[in-house]
Order: C-alpha cells, then sequence, then structure tokens
C-alpha cells in the first residue's frame, strides 16, 4: 500500500482508497447478490476463475453459484448478510482482505420459524485485473453460530405493516 507519514499518522495514496472503495462494493455485490438469490450478481463479485470454500462446497465461483442459489432457495425463506470490521491490506494488484460478517437466515420448519445467526468472516484473497478488484479465493470461517425458534413476523405492530423484503428482482432495491 502506499502511504504518506504527516506529523506521526499514515495517509494512504488516493489510488489506495480507490482499490479498497472497489474492493467494498464486490463484497456489498456478493451480499445483495446472496440475499436477492441473483446469479450474475454474486458472480460479479469473483474472477470467473475464482476458488470459493465454503465449508460444505468446495470449487469455482460458477460451481459456487450453481450449489448456493438452490441450497438457500430450499433451507432458508430469508437471509441478511451484515459486513463489519474489515482490514485490507492491498500490494499493487493483489489485496489480502479480512471481513467480519454476520449472517441471519430464517426457516420455516413446521409451525415454527427458526433463525440462524452466524458470525463468520471471509477471508478472501482479491485481485484486480484489467482494472476490476474481484475475488480470486475466498475461505469462508465461522467462528459462532447459533439456531433459535422465533415468533413469526405477525399481528399489528408497527413492523408488520412495513414492506416485505424478497429474493428476486421483485425487490423494493431494483426499482430505480
Amino acid at each position: 500500500m502506499t502511504t504518506s507519514r504527516t506529523a506521526g499518522s499514515v495517509i494512504p495514496a488516493p489510488e489506495s482508497l480507490l482499490d479498497r472503495e472497489a474492493i467494498r462494493e464486490a463484497l456489498a455485490r456478493y451480499c445483495r447478490g446472496i440475499d436477492r438469490l441473483d446469479a450474475d450478481l454474486i458472480k460479479s463479485a469473483y474472477h470467473p476463475d475464482a476458488f470459493d470454500d465454503h465449508g460444505p462446497f468446495k470449487g469455482t465461483r460458477d460451481d459456487f453459484v450453481e450449489w448456493i442459489i438452490p441450497f438457500l432457495r430450499r433451507e432458508y425463506v430469508s437471509s441478511s448478510h451484515h459486513l463489519t470490521t474489515q482490514s485490507i491490506d492491498v500490494y499493487g494488484d493483489v489485496a489480502h482482505v479480512e471481513t467480519y460478517a454476520i449472517v441471519v437466515q430464517e426457516k420455516q420448519a413446521g409451525d415454527d420459524v427458526r433463525q440462524l445467526i452466524a458470525n463468520s468472516r471471509y477471508i478472501d484473497r482479491f485481485e484486480k485485473r484489467d482494472g476490476d478488484w474481484r475475488i480470486a479465493h475466498r475461505i469462508v470461517v465461522t467462528d459462532s453460530a447459533r439456531t433459535d425458534t422465533v415468533t413469526p413476523w405477525q399481528g399489528t405492530s408497527p413492523i408488520s405493516s412495513m414492506t416485505r423484503g424478497t429474493r428476486d428482482h421483485t425487490d423494493p432495491v431494483f426499482r430505480r
């Protein structure tokens, strides 16, 4: 990472800031793609020859997308990925990135709704190819997880009158 020092602080070079923002945008595309079950959006976060180690799945980007969308559709009625703490170390056209994620997924189990909350980290190697930062290699690490039975979203509370998200292009985020 190119930096300069001023009065004891390290100031990243403008190009490094742009690189880091492009990496953050790729991670946001990945999360939106997973939560909306959008294959093209998920793929846009990875280079075509990328490798993903997602626990039970280990393989290429395209095989990952072919596995994850049916899996999520079958197992969960909703998912929400929240990215938190990040460490991004840029070395030329390669970046080593650790991103903490809180993943919340809901599953219908008979009359019950079960909510899985996982505290995970994405350990990524990003590469900048033709000016485009994308994931080249990913390992998903889960530090803790729990499943709870929760009260379904219902009743007359203010939340029950709010727009419900969907897992496709009918979600309000796509109305622009």
